[in-house]
């Protein structure tokens, strides 16, 4: 029987989650829609596959009950990933308990990928963060601000006539030739332009993911500067998972 650790990501619309082996290298992978409990999400992983799950770890961006936290213990020991439990990254940020362990995770996961900072860790979802981590492998803070999606809601939703359209895939022309590609062109090239500005001011290392992120990216003035990488949470997760093992 494979042993497998567990990682779950329970994001805002989203959890993700997957199964990596003890050296790192991800066996399963699911994304599932609304809540899902834990016994769910591993019957869904396993598959017809004989995993035995020796640790599991949750980052979560919501309230959890004590149901869910129990069931995630039935499967194996577990950890909550946040500002408290994170090494080998380490905390620099004046309110650690405000800090949310979704830039938590995808700061370890890109000092596991890079080795070491100063490192920009930028996530572009729901929300967009832009994230920062010293040389010495220390999250001293970063920036929080509003997605693609969430953006073309706002607009929408506190104007009278601009019409809801869809997020852009990053294939876009610089300007839009009417209201539509406007609006969608302009999210796009907005969290671009931030991205660029934040890579050009802390000449860091930038290692981005977030559902829009390959999009933003393809966006920027060098893409090529820019490492993208989807399973980013996740991977920080099991990095803080299994460095604590």
């Amino acid at each position: 029987m494979d042993i497998v650790y567990l990682t779950i990501d329970r994001g805002n619309t989203r959890t993700k989650a997957a199964l990596w082996t003890p050296q790192g290298n991800m066996c399963a992978y699911g994304c599932f829609e609304g809540e899902v409990s834990p016994y769910a999400i591993i019957d869904s992983l396993r598959g017809a596959n004989r995993y035995h799950v020796a640790r599991a770890a949750l980052c979560t961006v919501v309230r959890v009950g004590s149901s869910y936290l129990r069931q995630l213990g039935d499967l194996a020991p577990a950890v909550v990933v946040g500002a408290g439990h994170c090494e080998p990254l380490k905390i620099g940020y004046a309110t650690p308990q405000t800090l949310g362990s979704d830039r938590v995770a995808a700061a370890a996961g890109a000092l596991a990928i890079a080795g070491k900072g100063p490192l920009l860790v930028a996530d572009i979802g729901t929300a967009a963060t832009f994230d920062y981590v010293d040389a010495d492998g220390t999250f001293t803070g970063g920036n929080i601000s509003a997605g693609m999606a969430m953006r073309l809601h706002a607009l929408h939703d506190h104007t009278a006539a601009l019409p809801l359209v869809h997020e852009c895939d990053g294939t876009a022309p610089l300007m839009g030739n009417d209201t539509r590609s406007a609006l969608a062109i302009g999210a796009l090239r907005g969290l671009a332009a931030e991205l660029d500005y934040y890579k050009a001011h802390t000449g860091a290392r930038a290692i981005v993911t977030g559902g829009a992120g390959a999009a933003v990216i393809s966006a920027t003035a060098n893409p090529s500067d820019y490492t993208y990488d989807p399973y980013l949470v996740l991977r920080g997760i099991f990095s803080i998972l299994k460095h604590n093992d």
